[in-house]
């Protein structure tokens, strides 16, 4: 009978085996691994001793059995499959992510280009309502120059005539008094 300390690594995995537990690993986490084996099953790790576990190593006596050999390759491949089943898992779940990233990346892809397209129709927008904008204000401002151009044109026309009768009406008066000196100078001389 040997204590927890003195099993080699194929006497640790053959006890966590017996327990259904995981048998991969060094020798430090294979004894960690059955020392709180034992202390859940209530037994205390440092003097419980195992039966049929010799400390003397069977490999190096040379009386490793086939049985035991088999049990050692039969541990290492289930040992082999887990890993395998652990990889297969990771790779899928890895599988997996890299879709959800790619569907992601594509969804932004996607959202990028419209609202890029969004933002190119709305200053196309903008670039015709600025340039409705400066006709309208062209279209405005010559027609506002063409009123004032006709209202400088009726107020010189209006003036022209209003100089002219102004004109007129001061030679009227003129003649008119002219005429009547000359009456008052008859009359005078008379």
């Amino acid at each position: 009978m040997s204590k927890l300390c003195g099993l080699n690594v194929i006497q640790l995995r053959e006890e966590l085996q017996k327990r259904s537990l995981v048998t991969s690993g060094n020798k430090e986490v294979l004894a960690a691994r059955l020392r709180e084996a034992l202390i859940d099953e209530g037994k205390n790790p440092d003097e419980f001793k195992f039966d049929g576990a010799d400390e003397d190593n069977e490999i190096s006596t040379g009386t490793f059995t086939t049985a035991k050999m088999m049990e050692l390759l039969l541990s290492m491949s289930t040992e082999m499959k887990q890993i395998k089943e652990q990889s297969e898992r990771q790779s899928e779940r890895q599988t997996e992510e890299l879709k959800q990233i790619k569907e992601q990346s594509e969804r932004q892809t996607e959202d990028l280009k419209q609202i890029k397209e969004q933002s190119e129709q709305q200053s196309e927008r903008r670039t015709e309502e600025l340039k409705q904008i400066k006709e309208q204000s062209e279209r405005q401002s010559e027609r506002q120059t063409k009123k004032l151009k006709q209202i400088k044109e009726q107020s010189e026309r209006q003036s022209k005539r209003q100089t002219e009768e102004l004109k007129q009406q001061i030679k009227e008066q003129s003649e008119q008094n002219t005429e009547e000196l000359k009456q008052i100078k008859d009359q005078l001389n008379t």
